[in-house]
Parts: C-alpha cells; sequence; structure tokens
C-alpha cells in the first residue's frame, strides 16, 4: 500500500511543484498531510521510517517519473507526516567549480532517512526558518 501512495503521490508532487514552486506546493502537501496518527512522543518509528524511504526510492527508479532529489524529498516527507511521524525537510547547497548545487534529503531525529549520513558535511543545510513546514 505504502508503494502505491508513493507511485500516486510523486507525479502529483512534480506537477504541484512545477506548478505552485516550492512553498506553495509543500504548504498544499502539507496542509492535506495533518499528523492522521498521533505519533507518541519517545516512539522509535526508525523501521516505518525507513520502509517508507525505500518505497519512495523504488516509486521514483521504477515509476512513471524519475524524480530529482526536491521531488523525492518532498513525497518521503508527505508520506511520514501522513502515517504521523515528525521529521525535517531539509535543503542544502555547495559550491562545484563556480557553480552552486543544491540538494535536499529527510531527516528523522536528526539522522538522513534517504540520504547517506555523511549528507550534512558535503552540503550546507539551511536554518529552520528556510523551510516553512516541519
Amino acid at each position: 500500500m505504502l508503494l502505491a501512495k508513493a507511485l500516486v503521490l510523486l507525479p502529483a508532487t512534480v506537477l504541484g511543484l512545477r506548478a505552485f514552486g516550492f512553498i506553495r506546493a509543500q504548504k498544499i502537501l502539507g496542509g492535506t498531510a495533518p499528523f492522521a496518527k498521533a505519533g507518541a512522543c519517545g516512539v522509535d518509528n526508525t523501521l516505518l521510517v525507513a520502509r517508507t524511504a525505500r518505497m519512495v526510492g523504488v516509486a521514483a527508479r521504477y515509476g512513471f517519473w524519475r524524480a530529482n532529489c526536491l521531488q523525492q524529498s518532498l513525497t518521503l516527507w508527505r508520506l511520514l507526516r501522513q502515517q504521523g511521524v515528525t521529521c525535517e525537510l531539509r535543503i542544502g547547497v555547495r559550491r562545484e567549480s563556480a557553480r552552486l548545487k543544491a540538494h535536499a534529503w529527510v531527516e528523522y531525529r536528526g539522522v538522513p532517512v534517504n540520504d547517506t549520513h555523511d549528507v550534512r558535511e558535503r552540503f550546507a543545510a539551511f536554518g529552520h526558518d528556510f523551510v516553512p513546514i516541519s
């Protein structure tokens, strides 16, 4: 069921980002994904988070859209919120030659779930105030 949700939500996220831009798309996705199950403080959802990240990755690789990191991360963030998991959508940048590279990922309890653990070393993440909904 999680894979089916990811396969539907990923193209919707791609289209939402193109039509509305990042901030409005995130507000729409966040607004339609209230915490469905009140996640109790202190509950460890690590397995649920890992499974959800894996399904979004499968949907991105084998679904209708080959999604970039922002599209995948926004989809993952929304699905986790829908399951009652508090997580953070992160966006970071780094300079590569004369160009600026951007990257997005999701963190659960400060740990990246859809990227490697060294992502914060490779990209300087914007602060909490950059992403309007967390």
